[in-house]
């Protein structure tokens, strides 16, 4: 049982003033080595006590709580608003886990919070901090200290920190937690929420309710995922699941990727879609690719004036009946397709 700090005054009060009537080198000296000579000639804890609770000198508290064989006794000196310095001491060296959560779940400096969690094995407190604290970097320390897989699905679910999540989804690997229902809605509403790329890709590993994919929402998240997962299996598992056309032509329209791409495209099924690949893709061979799949004169107008491409321009200009849209190409910033649209004009008056 700890002592409060009144009672340790008290106690060590004594030892304290016999030391200085005694004809020592004064630990009350304003000589910092004298102080220092005092101190060494101290050898018990009841003495390191005395100074601890009743030096008004910070150097001499602070020894004395490196000093302390027995670290109970440290205990009263974790919480209050004492010197930080000297707090930080006693929270690295003492055990005492209610004194250290208390200091991980409410102290005011987060340097104190971030020392004392480090130290914290008490599950219930730690998912407090990470779901509570005000700084982003503890409430992540407090996670990577959860050992309790049930702890780790709780925190997840209740999260709406991100980085968080991430963390949590990142240690989470017991099936059990994993796919228990409200762990997988809460992966589920995390894969169509976050704005993490990470985290998606976390939630899309362990979304086991594959269903959930193939709604609309979902279906252009996980065009997301195709283009920008980190992993190939996740970007290749990602593709497989695409059934959404909407989807299918974002990743046509996006991917850098000749392969991805061409597999998008052939995945469409509308001149539309097919027109707009061929306008302004960002792969120059998804956009080649959707041009051969071009067959309505409209179309060919449209890419003729409208492009990004001007390779896509000169091979919609040859296809122009004599038209305004003929006439209007002949003045393109692009030599190629000022050349097309010359020769186009040729077959018309030869």
């Amino acid at each position: 049982m700890s002592l409060s700090r009144t009672a340790l005054r008290l106690l060590c009060l004594p030892v304290g003033l016999l030391a200085i009537g005694a004809g020592c080198v004064s630990l009350n000296s304003s000589d910092p080595s004298r102080r220092a000579a005092a101190f060494d000639a101290l050898k018990v804890d009841k003495d390191y006590l005395a100074v601890l609770t009743t030096s008004p000198h910070h150097d001499l508290r602070i020894r004395a709580a490196q000093s302390v064989t027995n670290t109970a006794s440290l205990i009263p000196f974790a919480t209050g608003e004492g010197d930080i310095e000297l707090r930080k001491i006693v929270i690295q060296r003492i055990d005492d886990q209610d004194a250290i959560s208390r200091v991980a779940l409410g102290d005011a400096d987060p340097e104190l919070r971030r020392i004392a969690i480090q130290r914290v094995r008490d599950q219930d407190a730690l998912s407090k901090i990470a779901l509570g604290d005000s700084v982003a970097g503890l409430r992540q320390l407090a996670v990577s200290q959860i050992s309790q897989q049930a702890r780790l699905a709780s925190v997840f679910v209740e999260s709406s920190d991100p980085a968080v999540q991430e963390y949590c989804l990142l240690k989470l690997e017991n099936p059990g937690e994993i796919n228990s229902k409200r762990v997988q809605v809460g992966i589920g509403r995390a894969f169509l929420t976050t704005t993490s790329m990470t985290v998606r890709e976390a939630a899309f590993s362990k979304l086991t309710t594959r269903g959930a994919f193939f709604y609309p929402r979902s279906q252009r998240v996980i065009a997301d995922l195709v283009l920008g997962a980190s992993s190939e299996k996740i970007r290749s598992d990602a593709f497989g699941l695409l059934v959404d056309p909407a989807a299918l032509l974002v990743v046509a329209m996006r991917s850098p990727r000749r392969e991805v791409a061409e597999k998008a495209i052939r995945g469409l099924d509308t001149p539309d879609a097919y027109l707009q690949v061929a306008r302004s893709a960002e792969c120059s061979f998804a956009r080649h690719l959707a041009f051969k799949m071009i067959s309505r004169p409209d179309h060919f107008e449209a890419l003729a004036l409208y492009a990004n491409d001007p390779f896509i321009r000169a091979a919609a200009v040859a296809t122009l009946p004599n038209s305004t849209a003929l006439q209007k190409a002949l003045n393109d910033p692009h030599p190629k397709v000022r050349e097309a649209a010359a020769k186009r004009q040729q077959q018309f008056n030869p």
